[in-house]
Order: C-alpha cells, then structure tokens, then sequence
C-alpha cells in the first residue's frame, strides 16, 4: 500500500486487518537497525537468522522493519525467506524505493518488482524479496531527503497494534 505520512495509525491497521485479511498478532517484532552493511560471522549471523524466525513463527508476530534489501532489513528478510506463516511488514518511504514509478497507479494489480538489484545509495533503495507486505509512507520528499519520512507512522502503528496491552512488543 502507498500511503500519506499524515495517514491515521488506525486506519492503516483497519486495512492490514480489513483488506490484507491479516489476524492481529499475538507479539509484534519491530526490528530497527543501519542500512548499511556490517561485518558478522557467518555462524552468528546465521543463529540470528534462525533464532528470529523461530521465534516469530512460534509467537503469531507480525515483524516489522524497513523493507529495503540493505543492512539489518536485508537481513531480517532473508531470515523469513523459508518461513511464509510469519507477517513481515517492510515500512519504507516511497520517495527512496528504486522503481517506485512501477508501484505508482497500480491500485489491486499485482505488480512485477525487478529482482535486478539496482545498486542501493543515499538516494534510493532496492526493497528486500522475503516481505510478505509492504507500507510505502509518502511524505513527498524523494532521495536523500526522504529517508525517515516513515518513522513517525510506524511507530504510531506500533502504538496502535499495542496500544490495549493486549499485543506485546519487541524491539530488536
């Protein structure tokens, strides 16, 4: 979905509920985190890897990070690559998703995304494969100037999906 930054947290977790037919989580994972590439064993990173997906699955969650195929996001979503029964939602701002003119207008259609990495830069990102659902936050600023456009809706949303203290929360 493409959305406003102004958009109520609760309108969009009626459409993530109403629309994408998703059942409200028994945890919510938000995961935060560099997009830049970072130096990690292979054994830890692979126990992260597993340990998050395992514990996911186990607990219902929805996850939620930035979406994109770079640092921390991209690990998270290669972490779910095998495990479909897990809801991980990439929160991004449109103005930095590469092929963003493919999304545009492309209301209920399926939509072919180019798995050719483009490469990711300051201006713009490739988003990651493995996300089941994707929340694009317009807050009409494009490259450098739009990187954080999205924070503030997804941490209201995370609020909203929290807020009865009946959904618990995590932040890695």
């Amino acid at each position: 979905i493409h959305i406003s930054a102004t958009t109520p947290p609760e309108k969009l977790l009626r459409f993530m509920v109403g629309r994408w037919k998703l059942a409200m989580p028994e945890v919510l994972i938000s995961v935060i985190g560099g997009a830049q590439n970072f130096d990690v064993s292979p054994e830890l990173l692979q126990t992260f890897k597993d340990g998050l997906a395992a514990a996911a699955s186990a607990a219902r969650a929805w996850v939620f990070c930035g979406g994109t195929n770079s640092g921390c996001m991209q690990v998270v979503g290669e972490a779910f690559a095998n495990e479909k029964d897990v809801v991980l939602v990439g929160i991004a701002p449109y103005g930095c998703v590469h092929h963003r003119s493919l999304l545009s207008g492309c209301r209920s259609k399926i939509v072919g995304y180019p798995l050719v990495p483009k490469a990711n830069s300051r201006d713009g990102a490739q988003l990651q494969k493995d996300h089941t659902h994707f929340v694009f936050v317009d807050n009409k600023k494009e490259g450098v100037a739009g990187w954080g456009g999205e924070n503030r809706l997804r941490v209201e949303t995370e609020a909203t999906i929290c807020g009865g203290g009946d959904v618990p929360s995590a932040v890695i």
